[in-house]
């Protein structure tokens, strides 16, 4: 009798859990996703950018740090190929060299920096509302992570970028693709920096 008692109990017990993996599965969507993003957004990683041009015969590889400051400032540290921060505050784009030099232009002039900032920004800032106003949200999500894909809405975005493509685990992007209309694409890597990785 008591054996019984336990093996129905048990029994219990597994269809429970079948029943709420779904559901824990389930709440997990792109919305909170971008709100966990957000609560990390201020943690610096290193990165590693790969560009691929139709008019390049190898890839443009550079590598370096990048930061969120709060609420609208992006800045990248560029340790290689050629050593500079990038600073993206208030529409604009500031370059600094080691020996001083500094140059700074509208964001209008570069569409497709201003829209790769636009979106980090976005996210770092948790404002759902605007991606989903500018983007269709594909999600889906797994035991190794998330996948966010983004197709432009809007013409001005459209233009310039076919789709773009991100994976993640939790609130952390680890690997961000443009794709843009004439196919070359942008592939950004990101890691914690204090992961250990060299």
């Amino acid at each position: 009798m008591i054996s019984g008692r336990s093996e129905r109990v048990g029994a219990r017990l597994v269809l429970l859990a079948i029943l709420l993996v779904p559901q824990a599965v389930l709440a997990l969507t792109w919305q909170t996703v971008v709100a966990e993003i957000a609560e990390q957004a201020t943690t610096p990683v290193r990165f590693e950018e790969t560009q691929y041009r139709f008019y390049l015969d190898e890839p443009l590889v550079s590598r370096g740090r990048m930061r969120f400051e709060p609420p609208a400032t992006l800045i990248r540290e560029i340790a290689d190929p050629e050593p500079m921060v990038l600073t993206i505050e208030a529409n604009r784009l500031i370059r600094q060299t080691p020996d001083g030099r500094r140059r700074e232009v509208a964001l209008s002039e570069h569409p497709l920096i201003g829209n790769l900032a636009h979106l980090l920004l976005d996210l770092f800032n948790g404002n759902v509302a605007d991606l989903a106003d500018r983007f269709r949200v594909g999600f889906a999500s797994g035991p190794g992570g998330w996948s966010m894909r983004l197709t432009p809405r809007r013409d001005r975005v459209r233009q310039w970028i076919k789709v773009i493509r991100l994976q993640g685990n939790g609130g952390f992007v680890t690997r961000i693709v443009i794709v843009e209309r004439n196919d070359d694409r942008t592939e950004l890597r990101l890691r914690a920096e204090g992961d250990g990785s060299p």
